[in-house]
């Protein structure tokens, strides 16, 4: 494993709008990521979509990214031509949760959603926030 994956929605949670317990977990995985953990890992997407419900995200992020050493947090871009095959095997899953998948799936990754439930039909190992 390369580290973790964290999608969308535990951006959003993690990052103000979730529980106090999921605001602490995903603290404790950056804190374990700038002590030489497993890394942080975001999608472009996954980004992009959490920044649609909460706008700071985008400041958040971009400071832990660029503040803290190379590499323990890294936003990732768009492989291409696996997307659309994803989202079609998958069409419940949407864009920023299949980038995640497709993320997972070429490192062997672990993804951090909210609900695990949502990649149940995917060849992925999940750990809810």
């Amino acid at each position: 494993m390369t580290g973790y994956i964290v999608d969308d929605a535990a951006l959003v949670a993690g990052l103000g709008a979730g529980t106090e317990s999921q605001r602490r977990e995903l603290s404790r995985f950056a804190d374990g990521a700038l002590d030489g953990g497993p890394h942080l890992h975001i999608t472009a997407l996954g980004l992009a979509a959490a920044v649609i419900v909460r706008p700071a995200i985008a400041d958040h992020v971009a400071m832990l990214v660029n503040s803290g050493p190379a590499g323990p947090f890294e936003i990732r871009g768009l492989r291409g031509g696996q997307l659309a095959r994803i989202v079609s095997e998958h069409p419940g899953l949407g864009f920023a949760a299949a980038h995640a998948a497709i993320e997972a799936m070429s490192d062997g990754s672990i993804i951090i959603p909210t609900d695990v439930a949502r990649y149940a039909d995917v060849q992925v190992d999940a750990m809810a926030l």
